[in-house]
């Protein structure tokens, strides 16, 4: 059972995912008065502090080991300094510098390499439609193809160190975004993934295994058929893992979203390097007038990775602004019927996903007055309409 809190203003306070009496996942937030997410408190009592400044560009955070991250960023958005790392930039916005770190880029802003002071390199290649094809590291090599609508197809990891991993991908392509639904391995596994607003369980040779997300979507915990945890998850704030419990495979990580080996979070239309807080490929829309930091076309989610997603590479949505009603009586009428009758979870999971991203879309068309309306400090009643379904 998943419980939600909400204050006045119709905002998630609380996210609770519950087996019997017990909570397996939970995410309390306390916001400040236009939504920004000030603090996140989990089931072990464990509390993360969060600090902006004036664009509400995330400035601090204090994690519960008492670990301090502070960063600073300059006119255009671009991160300037992190614990206790400092970033140069090109005239393009392209990161050149982090600490003993250089990158170079192609003609069309792609990132195309990383060195560090021992001379240690890893190559980024693209294809003619600024598609991450290939990375290698010098141990291991990772290729990537994709359909003509840029879903990607296939996965294929090797290295002397790392061995050899083979994975291709289906997707349902019928939702606002692309989402997986089937992954084979070289082996001849199948893992089949379900949804209900949001992933909901893989089906694999070995058994189900259900996915808890906290207020971000980022997977925090993963339990099998009982309620028992299997994998647990912490990161810090713009996605790098903090730590990792596993026991079984999961490829999903920070905001619910595929985690690869090389570090680099696959969001469709690009990936995103969580170290760095950045794309490695510009965005192709040029930005907003009103918005000035969206027109830093690598910057993740104008640096509030607390509030923000960016489920497609290209636009940011706020999931402070949560599923009406509607969506989230779809979404647990779908989970009842996975544990009732898995084999005809995949077509209810379709029927809830379409009506949430029929309210999603509503959503990121108005993504302009929601983020001036953040910034102006006045509230704006967006009105959705869902089919009932």
């Amino acid at each position: 059972m998943v419980n939600y809190g909400y204050d006045l203003s119709g905002r998630l306070t609380v996210l609770e995912h519950v087996y019997g009496q017990s909570a397996i996942a939970r995410a309390a937030y306390t916001l400040d008065n236009v939504g920004n997410r000030l603090s996140v408190t989990d089931e072990q009592g464990n509390t993360t502090q969060y600090t902006y400044e004036d664009l509400y560009q995330l400035t601090r955070v204090e994690y519960p080991d008492d670990q301090t991250v502070n960063y600073t960023y300059d006119p255009a958005g671009n991160r300037t300094s992190a614990n206790g790392v400092t970033y140069t930039y090109d005239n393009a916005n392209r990161l050149i510098q982090a600490g003993a770190n250089t990158y170079g880029y192609d003609l069309n802003g792609n990132l195309t390499s990383v060195s560090d002071a021992t001379y240690n390199n890893c190559s980024y290649n693209y294809d003619y439609e600024n598609r991450l094809i290939n990375f290698s590291d010098g141990t291991r090599t990772i290729q990537y193809t994709y359909d003509g609508d840029g879903n990607r197809l296939s996965q294929s990891v090797s290295g002397s160190v790392y061995g050899s991993d083979e994975y291709s991908y289906i997707y349902d392509i019928n939702t606002g975004i692309p989402r997986l639904l089937v992954e084979k391995d070289d082996t001849g596994n199948t893992n089949n993934y379900t949804y209900a607003g949001r992933l909901l369980s893989r089906i694999d040779p070995a058994g189900i295994a259900y996915y808890h997300q906290d207020g971000l979507g980022s997977i925090s915990v993963i339990t099998d058929v009982y309620g028992n945890p299997l994998n647990r998850y912490t990161y810090d704030a713009f996605g790098s893992p903090r730590s990792v419990s596993e026991s079984v495979y999961n490829p999903f990580r920070f905001a619910g979203e595929p985690y690869d080996a090389n570090g680099l979070i696959y969001l469709r239309a690009r990936y995103y390097d969580p170290i760095t807080g950045r794309f490695l490929s510009q965005d192709t829309f040029n930005g907003n007038l009103n918005d000035p930091l969206s027109q830093n076309r690598y910057v993740y989610c104008g640096n509030n990775p607390v509030l923000y997603v960016d489920p497609s590479g290209r636009v940011v949505v706020c999931v402070g602004l949560v599923a009406a009603p509607e969506a989230t009586a779809a979404a647990a009428a779908v989970g009842a019927a996975a544990v009732a009758a898995t084999v005809e979870l995949a077509n209810e999971a379709k029927e809830a996903w379409d009506r949430y991203w029929a309210e999603e879309e509503v959503f990121r068309n108005k993504l302009k007055d929601m983020r001036i309306t953040l910034k102006t400090g006045k509230r704006q009643d967006i009105p959705v309409n869902l089919q009932q379904g």
